[in-house]
């Protein structure tokens, strides 16, 4: 897939001064890069946000953590026996 994107002149500026000197041959491989590390940062934020949230739900409903692992071994094992 291709996306092209605008970037303002500033942006392509810091691109040129920095993608060689931290061993980038072209702005190309440093944009793919740095898009890369990007997208692995929000993925991070996303889950410990849904993380956050899923911990705040139990400490609601007081679910604690024995009966937890209990019904999350019985659902592995019920989903070993139908898969």
């Amino acid at each position: 897939m291709v996306l092209k994107v605008k970037l303002p002149k500033k942006e392509l500026e810091d691109i040129s001064k920095l993608a060689k000197p931290l061993g980038f041959k072209n702005g190309q491989q440093f944009v793919e890069a740095a898009t890369h590390e990007k997208l692995l940062a929000l993925k991070k934020t996303l889950f410990l946000r849904n993380a956050k949230e899923i911990r705040n739900g139990l400490r609601r409903t007081k679910v604690s953590l024995p009966n937890l692992l209990k019904d999350f071994e019985k659902a592995r094992r019920g989903a070993r026996h139908r898969g």
